[in-house]
């Protein structure tokens, strides 16, 4: 008994400590293992800290408190929380040296720079891997450069350079996300009012032709000897306030569904992901491209973070051929040398027809919330819809969701935004990417009886 005792002590010596923070739903589907343990780290007096105290390790909770200049943990992103917290002081406190989050490429400097200037690590590729690949003037350049197909496209400036693809096209700002700085361009004159409205600083932009057809994703597991190719999933948008292209949320699409393509998908998709391992990247690449409707396969962009579907693949690992991807990429990161005979894994058989939806606030200029609602795991049957439980890790079953929010009663926002993101088991969208029965009556379920103030 003693000696077990002993080995336990030493075992959770070696366990490094990783922070995760719960209102960033993937990381806590992380599972500790013999080489880190983790730290829950928590916004003080928030919906966040009510709904982690329900199922989380109590003696695992990291307290933070949020500064009275930005108190909303859900008008904050990971560079504010970092700036405008105590929970740096928590994190060295508490001894924990890596950080696994989402790192959006707006605050990505912030906390870089914050992870440096305090002496622990962000866990996923380098920084320069990342900024990279999610310049969407450099990742086009990349893939002319590897052979992969793209569409046709140009480098513009709005002072200084001419048109010289036809047709109908789009224009991206080279560092945006969401749908935001992406305009869909009918005419040359359309053209030129963009660039005569986006010009103050005079930046070049990627200008490439449109391709119809299906916009998807797929999601690259990369770690030095593994590539694993999650199936594909339909990105779905909406038209709001005039604008194209609003990010709405994700359809997982059958593959039976995609018949034949299935593989060129597989080999374009590989061969990506070898040319990422030979260049040291790890982590997931979220890629997204247009399956038009010969069949025709051209990448558009790639977002080396985190994803609207990464919840998805931690709790469904047959999404990705059964890895515990987290895990994964966490032991990898910090523990160098558990590296196994290389694997290449394509598409695996998948008929998951789970979707994302946001949850999208459109109420006018300024507006108060009235009502909130559990944060956890929901069932819907014949369209009636019951909490479960808070465990998120719990949403299993195929007629289940995951509601989740981190706005406040009685909070105050300035303009439309998402409030809440569903995650369900079962089909948002219909075929068309358009939000269907099902989508309709959960957005209309959770309506945050908004009233401008």
């Amino acid at each position: 008994m003693k000696k077990n005792l002993h080995l336990s002590k030493l075992k959770n010596k070696q366990a490094v400590l990783v922070g995760v923070f719960p209102c960033d739903q993937e990381s806590i589907i992380i599972q500790p293992s013999k080489y880190f343990d983790l730290r829950y780290l928590v916004a003080r007096k928030t919906p966040e800290e009510l709904w982690a105290r329900q199922f989380l390790p109590q003696e695992k909770i990291c307290l933070y408190s949020l500064s009275t200049k930005k108190p909303s943990l859900e008008k904050n992103d990971f560079g504010s929380i970092l700036k405008h917290s105590d929970v740096t002081k928590v994190i060295k406190e508490n001894k924990i040296k890596y950080l696994w989050l989402t790192v959006a490429n707006k605050d990505r400097k912030q906390i870089y720079g914050v992870a440096k200037n305090h002496d622990f690590e962000v866990i996923g590729p380098n920084l320069v891997w990342q900024n990279n690949l999610e310049n969407k003037i450099w990742f086009d350049q990349f893939l002319a450069e590897n052979n992969l197909p793209k569409p046709s496209s140009q480098i513009i400036n709005p002072t200084k350079s001419k048109v010289k693809i036809s047709g109908r096209l789009v224009l991206q700002e080279a560092i945006s996300d969401g749908g935001e700085g992406t305009f869909f361009i009918n005419s040359k004159d359309d053209l030129q009012k963009i660039l005569n409205r986006k010009n103050k600083n005079n930046p070049d932009y990627l200008l490439r032709e449109f391709i119809p057809g299906k916009p998807c994703g797929i999601t690259i597991l990369c770690t030095p000897d593994i590539i694993a190719l999650s199936p594909i999933r339909e990105q779905c948008f909406s038209n709001k306030d005039g604008q194209d292209h609003i990010f709405a949320g994700i359809q997982w699409l059958p593959n039976s569904s995609i018949g034949r393509n299935k593989e060129p998908i597989n080999k374009i998709f590989l061969r990506l992901g070898s040319i990422l391992q030979e260049k040291g990247f790890l982590g997931f690449a979220n890629v997204d491209f247009i399956l038009s409707e010969g069949g025709a396969i051209k990448i558009i962009e790639c977002n080396p973070r985190f994803s609207s579907s990464t919840t998805q693949i931690a709790i469904n690992p047959n999404l990705i051929s059964n890895i515990q991807a987290g895990n994964l990429i966490i032991e990898r990161y910090i523990k160098k040398s558990l590296i196994t005979p290389k694997k290449v894994l394509p598409i695996p058989q998948s008929e998951y027809s789970g979707s994302v939806l946001n949850l999208d606030i459109e109420n006018g200029k300024r507006f108060k919330v009235k009502q909130t609602y559990p944060i956890g795991v929901y069932s819907f049957k014949n369209k009636d819809v019951k909490f479960v439980s808070p465990d998120i890790r719990q949403a299993q079953k195929d007629d289940q969701f995951i509601y989740f929010s981190t706005v406040d009663l009685n909070e105050i926002f300035r303009k439309n935004r998402a409030a809440g993101i569903i995650t369900a088991n079962f089909p948002l969208f219909d075929s068309s990417g358009n939000i269907n029965s099902a989508g309709r009556m959960l957005s209309d379920y959770f309506d945050y009886d908004l009233k401008k103030s």
